[in-house]
């Protein structure tokens, strides 16, 4: 086993995905404030923001849903929550 930096690989993985769950959550929470923000504008300004805030909310669950399958125990196992998750039945567990 490589030891690097003092910290073994599954331990550096495991700080690595909680600073990124952090960051995660921060960008949910700037992203929230400049919704609100725009929401105020003026309709003319608005329209657009709102557009690009969208992609941003789009951007960000493709992020936490590739976040989400890193760091699930299996492969497998990230599946079958997407897919409950989503309103699917269980049909993992027939398979």
């Amino acid at each position: 086993m490589v030891v690097v930096g003092g910290q073994e690989p599954g331990e550096r993985k495991k700080q690595k995905l909680s600073e990124i769950h952090s960051d995660v959550e921060e960008a949910e929470s700037l992203i929230w404030k400049m919704d609100l923000e725009a929401r105020s504008l003026q309709p003319s300004i608005k329209a657009g923001l709102l557009a690009k805030l969208r992609e941003y909310k789009s951007d960000l669950n493709n992020v936490k849903s590739e976040l989400k399958r890193i760091s699930a125990p299996n492969a497998r196992q990230a599946t079958r929550e997407e897919l409950l998750e989503s309103g699917m039945a269980d049909t993992l567990a027939v398979s």
